[in-house]
């Protein structure tokens, strides 16, 4: 009898398209999204040390790349350190953090910082809201070579993720190419660590491809606050 219920349902064996959302369904999932991202902000609040390294390895981002490619340059992996202070802002989920957070510096031949290679984070704000409406989270971030990047961060679980497209620092054969930072925050309940990474593609013309050519992993250690004089 389920077998025949089955083949009355889809007698071809081929799942039909998904059943609409209601306004009933959209409304619960907004509410859900806003209660999900309401709890998750607060594990960002606090004092953090940074501690993590820099990848300055130019490598392809997108899967297949040539068996060619050079291995990876250890003298171009760099450590990373800072500090950072995220506090509560208004009267609703909203975050401020206020970074430093520094490592050696990446030049090219001609004494120009390559693409990621300056030390963006020091200082940088970041400012992290809920947008209800959305279901989503917005943040606006200014670094420390003035960059200004702001849009939506979606909530996937326990991690904030965004991709912002900028062009790059330097150009290539005259043409200003385009470079673009994804940026991921992993903050699980009850941790006393957040893991930061950030990603720099540039696009290659010639290959029409995205090509990676900075990475900063970062861990974030929660420390006690700076007693008040």
């Amino acid at each position: 009898m389920l077998g025949a219920r089955v083949a009355l349902a889809d007698p071809h064996g081929i799942a039909g398209p998904p059943e609409p959302e209601t306004a009933e369904q959209k409304q619960a999932h907004r509410v859900q999204m806003a209660s999900d991202m309401a709890a998750w902000l607060p594990r960002i609040v606090g004092r953090f040390r940074y501690e993590g390294m820099v990848d300055f390895n130019t490598e392809p981002a997108d899967p297949g790349g040539a068996a060619s490619d050079p291995p990876p340059d250890p003298l171009k992996m760099k450590s990373a350190r800072g500090l950072g202070d995220c506090i509560r802002i208004g009267t609703g989920p909203g975050v401020q953090c206020v970074l430093n957070v520094t490592w050696p510096e990446e030049w090219d031949p001609h004494g120009q910082p390559v693409e990621g290679g300056d030390q963006f984070l020091k200082p940088a704000l970041v400012l992290y809201g809920l947008d209800p409406n959305a279901a989503v989270l917005r943040y606006l971030q200014l670094d420390a070579g003035g960059l200004v990047q702001d849009g939506p961060a979606p909530l996937q679980g326990d991690t904030v993720s965004w991709t912002y497209t900028t062009t790059c620092v330097q150009s290539g054969n005259g043409v200003q190419p385009s470079c673009r930072r994804t940026t991921r925050i992993y903050a699980p309940a009850g941790g006393k660590t957040v893991q930061t990474s950030i990603e720099i593609d540039k696009w290659d013309q010639g290959n029409a491809r995205w090509v990676k050519v900075a990475a900063y992993m970062l861990d974030m250690h929660r420390v006690p606050p700076v007693p008040a004089k």
